[in-house]
């Protein structure tokens, strides 16, 4: 295949990462029991489930957003796309082993994993041949420091995967063991979504001044992320003293970074 055509597919298959991110957004804001008919999962959604419905959702809408801008300059980028399409298609065999350990089940469970696993290897491989624009590593203080320690925070979430029922009860209210099979999954994804964030976002804390816009995108989503999940719901209903001050240490170091990353010129 030419080089030319290698790009267009590449560009192709971040197009339909663009789609199918968008296609998620909605789904946190509308009515839990229309979601539960048209996936057709049985179950009474409640509190935490809407909690959880709007934070995958929003990461969705960062995703959109993210493979668009990859999707602007494939040259560029192309070490972010490298690390990126792992991830993609690691996530595709996450979200099969982890529809199986929580007992998930319905129509696009069954599918999904295979088609993410699929679109992630083939833009891995098809990135191998692409030219790479040199970026060089220029730290900028303290937005590099922010990036890192933020980072470590995000990796964190990797507890949540090993260790589901031990953190959810660290920081949340409602026991692991009185969530549905739905809750349990969406949990063991943001979290996946958070700890795979942090290898871009290291990556990026060594390189800000080479994409700032790609930093900004990062530090305003993750700030209105963590905001958001602790504005909008209860956090005395949602969280525990220790989810609390997790949530409130991330709206600090996000909000730092954007306000460092605006005031640079």
């Amino acid at each position: 295949m030419k080089y030319n055509n290698k790009k267009r597919v590449l560009k192709f298959l971040l197009w339909i990462c663009v789609m199918a991110c968008i296609t998620g957004v909605p789904w946190g804001f509308i009515p839990l029991q229309k979601v539960y008919s048209y996936i057709g999962f049985n179950g009474t959604p409640s509190y935490m489930t809407q909690f959880l419905f709007t934070q995958q959702s929003l990461f969705f809408s960062f995703f959109s957003l993210y493979f668009l801008l990859l999707k602007k300059d494939v040259e560029k980028y192309k070490e972010i796309l490298s690390i990126g399409t792992c991830l993609i298609a690691f996530m595709g065999c996450f979200m099969y082993v982890l529809k199986c350990r929580t007992g998930l089940i319905y129509w696009s469970s069954i599918y999904e994993p295979f088609i993410w696993l699929f679109i992630g290897s083939s833009m891995f491989l098809l990135n191998l041949s692409i030219k790479t624009k040199r970026v060089n590593k220029k730290l900028l203080f303290p937005t590099t420091v922010l990036f890192r320690i933020f980072s470590i925070l995000l990796v964190l979430n990797l507890c949540n995967i090993f260790y589901p029922k031990e953190i959810w009860n660290l920081l949340f209210r409602m026991p692991y063991d009185s969530a549905s099979s739905l809750d349990k999954y969406i949990f063991g994804l943001v979290s996946c979504f958070c700890a795979f964030s942090s290898v871009i976002i290291y990556y990026l804390s060594n390189r800000i001044s080479n994409f700032v816009y790609m930093a900004k995108l990062v530090a305003i989503f993750f700030f209105i992320f963590f905001a958001y999940s602790l504005v909008s719901f209860n956090p005395n209903k949602l969280y525990t003293p220790v989810g609390i001050i997790y949530i409130a240490i991330n709206i600090f170091i996000t909000f730092s970074s954007s306000y460092s990353l605006f005031k640079w010129k």
